[in-house]
């Protein structure tokens, strides 16, 4: 008797284990944004940055934990963008 391929059963697909198969690229982008600011002399903000990602990393791999570290994805971009003066990538206006 022939039969089909096996499927093998790995359990149930919950949100939560896909977001846990996506939070070390989130992760690293959000030490990679921290890092670009301590290169451009933002140490402080940099550092700040950093400890909330891993803080954030170290515990549960969660909803809250992509926040966070989407918050410091986002908050590093903008501290760049006060650098660079520009808002969301356009340069800011000049008045005399």
């Amino acid at each position: 008797m022939l039969r089909g391929p096996r499927t093998v059963h790995r359990g149930p697909v919950t949100t939560d284990s896909l977001l846990a198969q996506h939070l070390p690229e989130l992760y690293r982008r959000a030490l990679d944004a921290a890092d670009d600011l301590a290169r451009h002399g933002q140490r402080a903000e940099a550092a700040r940055l950093r400890h909330a990602a891993g803080r954030a990393y170290s515990r549960a791999w969660d909803e809250s934990c992509r926040r966070t570290l989407e918050d410091v994805i986002r908050r590093a971009g903008a501290a760049s963008a006060v650098r660079d003066g520009t808002v969301d990538g356009v340069a800011a206006a000049t008045t005399r």
